[in-house]
């Protein structure tokens, strides 16, 4: 599973619950009506799926000279 886009859902429960049945590690959220900005924020919330685990080992590609 990649990446799944909602752009509006009132029932997160349900919403978690179908990412965790297809696999996904979690889901990211952002409080409505709050602006995207920079930085750190208590606007997003992650709530990831318990046990989760990718397989294989993420890395980065080197930046080009």
């Amino acid at each position: 599973m990649g990446l799944l886009y909602v752009s509006a859902e009132n029932d997160g429960e349900w919403l978690y619950q179908n990412v965790r049945a297809l696999g996904g590690e979690g889901i990211v959220a952002k409080r409505a009506g709050s602006l995207y900005r920079g930085g750190t924020s208590n606007d997003w919330l992650k709530m990831k799926v318990p046990g989760y685990h990718r397989l294989g080992k993420f890395t980065r590609a080197p930046l080009p000279s």
